[in-house]
C-alpha cells in the first residue's frame, strides 16, 4: 500500500570523492657543473735561467776565429784556447762571469780548476764551467735564496693548484653521478608513493560504498588485496552507490512527506491521534523514530567529512617530497662550489 514505508535501506551520508595522479616534478639541478682551471705559469727555473745567463756570457767571449772554447792543457792561469788554438781565456777573464751570475767567488773556482782541470782536457768549456756551477749548486741556491725560495713557493702552489685541479674535477663527476642517482631515487619513489596513494584512495572509495547496504556492487577487484584496483575503477563503483543512494534518498522524502500529510494541524489532539496510528503500525513507528534518531544533516556531513580527511591525510603522507630530495641535490653542489673556492684561493694567492 502507498503508506506502507519503501522497501528499501535507508540512504546515508557519503558524497563523491576525487584522486589525481600527479606529475613528478623536476629537481633543480645545474644544467652543468662547470669548471674552468686556470693556467699557472711559472717563472723559469733559476738553475735554468744561471746556465742560459752563463751560456750567454760565454757566447760574448766568442774569439776572432768564432770558435768554440776548450779547456786548455796548458798550466799556469790559461783556462781555456779556441778550437785552433790561437786564441786563450784565462781563469781571470771567467772569474767575473761566476761572480754576478752566480755569486760563487775566486777561491772556490781556483780550487776548482787546480783539482779537476786535467780532467777536463780539451773538452768544451761550458760543460766544464757547468760542472762546476752544478757541483756548488748548494751555495748558488743559498747565496740566491731568496730567488730560489720564491720559485719552490710559485711550484709548490703549482702542485697544489694541480692537486686541488684533480680534486675538483673528480668532486664534479661524483656529484654528477650521485646527483643522477638521487633523481633516478626520487623518480622511483615518487612513482611508488603515487602508487601507494592511490590504493589508499581506493580503501576511501570501498569505505564509502560499504556505507550503503545491500549495494549490489561488484567490490572483488577493489578488496582483492593485490593492490591492482586503480583509482578510476573504485570512482566508477562509488559513482554508481551515489546514484543507488540517491534514488533511495528520494524515495524515502516522498514517503516521509506523506506520512507527515496525515497529520492536518499540530495540535495535541491530532499528535495524539498520529502516534495512536504509529503504535499500531510497528514498521511506520520504526521508520519515523529512525528519522529523529539520525540526528541533523549537517552533524553527519562533519562526521563523514573527518573520515574523509583521515583517508585523504594518509595519500598527502604517502606522497614523495620533492624537498627532501632537493636538498640531498643542493648539498652535493655546494660541496662542488666549496671545492672550486678552495682551488680559487690557491690560485689567488
Amino acid at each position: 500500500f502507498f503508506w506502507d514505508p519503501p522497501d528499501v535501506p535507508r540512504p546515508v551520508v557519503i558524497r563523491q570523492v576525487t584522486f589525481q595522479r600527479r606529475k613528478c616534478p623536476e629537481l633543480r639541478r645545474s644544467s652543468c657543473v662547470f669548471f674552468q682551471p686556470k693556467d699557472l705559469s711559472l717563472p723559469e727555473d733559476p738553475k735554468r735561467k744561471l746556465k742560459r745567463e752563463i751560456q750567454k756570457r760565454l757566447d760574448d767571449l766568442e774569439c776572432e776565429c768564432q770558435q768554440e772554447w776548450f779547456v786548455a792543457t796548458a798550466g799556469g792561469n790559461i783556462l781555456s784556447s779556441c778550437g785552433k788554438n790561437c786564441h786563450h781565456l784565462e781563469i781571470q777573464e771567467l772569474l767575473p762571469l761566476l761572480v754576478e751570475t752566480a755569486r760563487l767567488k775566486e777561491e772556490e773556482f781556483r780550487d776548482f780548476v787546480k783539482c779537476k782541470k786535467s780532467e777536463w782536457c780539451a773538452q768544451p768549456l761550458s760543460d766544464f764551467i757547468f760542472h762546476f756551477v752544478d757541483e756548488n749548486m748548494d751555495l748558488v741556491r743559498h747565496r740566491n735564496r731568496h730567488d730560489y725560495a720564491r720559485y719552490d713557493s710559485q711550484v709548490q702552489r703549482r702542485n697544489e693548484e694541480k692537486e686541488k685541479r684533480n680534486e675538483v674535477s673528480s668532486e664534479i663527476r661524483r656529484t654528477r653521478r650521485m646527483s643522477t642517482n638521487v633523481v633516478l631515487d626520487y623518480q622511483m619513489r615518487f612513482e611508488e608513493g603515487q602508487d601507494q596513494a592511490e590504493q589508499i584512495f581506493v580503501s576511501l572509495c570501498l569505505h564509502l560504498i560499504r556505507k550503503v547496504p545491500r549495494h549490489g556492487l561488484p567490490l572483488q577487484r577493489l578488496d582483492d588485496g593485490a593492490g591492482t584496483a586503480t583509482a578510476a575503477e573504485a570512482q566508477k563503483l562509488l559513482q554508481q552507490a551515489l546514484r543507488i543512494n540517491e534514488l533511495r534518498r528520494k524515495r524515502w522524502e516522498t514517503w516521509y512527506q506523506t506520512l507527515d500529510s496525515w497529520k492536518r494541524d499540530d495540535t495535541e489532539k491530532e499528535k495524539e491521534l498520529f502516534s495512536t496510528i504509529l503504535s499500531h503500525r510497528k514498521d511506520l513507528h520504526d521508520a519515523s523514530m529512525a528519522r529523529e534518531e539520525e540526528g541533523d544533516l549537517e552533524t553527519n556531513l562533519s562526521l563523514l567529512e573527518t573520515e574523509v580527511e583521515s583517508f585523504y591525510s594518509r595519500i598527502r603522507q604517502a606522497f614523495v617530497k620533492p624537498n627532501e630530495h632537493q636538498q640531498d641535490i643542493d648539498a652535493l653542489e655546494r660541496q662542488v662550489e666549496q671545492a672550486r673556492t678552495e682551488y680559487s684561493e690557491i690560485v689567488e694567492t
